[in-house]
């Protein structure tokens, strides 16, 4: 309904419409809620503070993020949203048409949330955990980590980016599928299966894949060196990646 209001005006009104609505600078803490709308909503951080922005509900139609502040999305619609510096997304739900990653920003996509399209560029990383995707690239030095979700359409990689998936029983090919540059597929940590098609003669080569051995397995090889050490913990297999994954966000260094 939001984007069929926004044709209609464009084409009506021409520039009188979503530029008609407020613009937002914000320094310090702050939330939007349901029945806010905005135009452009720029974060800052004011130091030595962070600023953080919860969005539970409203529409904007572009979003800014700068330096360290972190804009977390439960809620609500954002038409464009650009990840800039070393600022943190987490999306939990809602919808983003549209998001890039510049610099050394980084993006948590969990369940709930809904992109149409996910851009990694820069030196950026963008971690998907679960949530409806339809188009994921990577290019310049971004670096996309893939453990679960819906990817609906396509995965593409270009230049230097690089595609991480984890799974099981991983398989990918450079021929077929419906943009014919191959496919991957296999299972998420839950066993649900997925097949995403491949966009681009440079994807395949760009895309890694990281096959998850069985719990089983990885228990039995893990308990020989923990025995050694008289230190036995239960760790699972994906939360050690996602570990290992938040402590390269935190470090903004390289890839895994």
């Amino acid at each position: 309904m939001r984007k069929t209001t926004f044709a209609i005006f464009v084409v009506l009104f021409g520039t009188s419409s979503v530029w008609a609505l407020p613009n937002w600078d914000i320094y310090s803490d702050a939330t939007i809620e349901e029945g806010d709308e905005y135009n452009v909503v720029s974060v800052y951080d004011t130091p030595p503070d962070y600023t953080t922005v919860d969005m539970i509900g409203g529409w904007v139609d572009t979003v800014c993020t700068y330096d360290e502040s972190t804009f977390n999305i439960s809620g609500g619609e954002i038409n464009t949203f650009s990840a800039y510096e070393s600022s943190t997304v987490n999306a939990f739900g809602g919808t983003i048409y549209s998001l890039t990653a510049y610099n050394f920003s980084t993006v948590e996509v969990e369940i709930g949330a809904n992109f149409n399209r996910l851009d990694a560029l820069g030196s950026s990383n963008i971690n998907i955990n679960s949530g409806t995707v339809s188009h994921i690239s990577a290019a310049q030095f971004g670096i996309v980590n893939l453990l679960g979700g819906n990817i609906t359409d396509k995965l593409w990689a270009g230049e230097s980016g690089i595609i991480n998936i984890y799974g099981y029983n991983l398989f990918k090919t450079n021929s077929e599928g419906n943009y014919g540059y191959g496919f991957v597929n296999g299972e998420w940590e839950d066993h649900t299966h997925f097949s995403i098609d491949l966009s681009g003669s440079d994807t395949y080569s760009r895309v890694i894949l990281h096959e998850i051995p069985e719990p089983a397995t990885f228990l039995l090889v893990a308990l020989g060196s923990l025995i050694s050490r008289n230190h036995l913990r239960k760790t699972d297999n994906f939360d050690m990646i996602r570990l290992a994954l938040t402590t390269h966000q935190t470090s903004k260094g390289g890839l895994l």
